[in-house]
């Protein structure tokens, strides 16, 4: 086992995500035509509130993100997750470069 391999292995937890979460700003975002908006979300993934149409776990989605205070672009993205609440967990596969990097900026603020 390397170095590294031990101090990845040893800091490991049971939470798997690589990103972190973030409640502020709200995230806007438009699915078959219907605008929902974040609970939460990351560099990897988004959580809204509803489930879009009929959509079930595995299934993949394209949409676009709006961003405060005005960045917009597309993704696409897979369902992993929709709990009992009724919250659904999104997978993000691709996302607009820009609204890639103007989402790392808002994790500073």
């Amino acid at each position: 086992m390397t170095i590294s391999g031990f101090f990845r292995k040893l800091l490991r937890t049971h939470d798997r995500r690589h990103h972190y979460r973030m409640e502020q700003p709200v995230l806007s975002l438009t699915i078959e035509g219907r605008e929902y908006t974040t609970l939460n979300w990351s560099l990897g993934g988004l959580r809204i509130g509803q489930v879009p149409g009929s959509l079930v776990r595995g299934e993949k989605v394209e949409g676009s993100i709006r961003l405060p205070p005005g960045g917009e672009g597309t993704f696409a993205a897979e369902v992993v997750d929709i709990t009992d609440q009724g919250h659904t967990q999104l997978r993000l596969l691709e996302i607009s470069p820009a609204v890639f990097v103007a989402m790392s900026g808002l994790r500073g603020s």
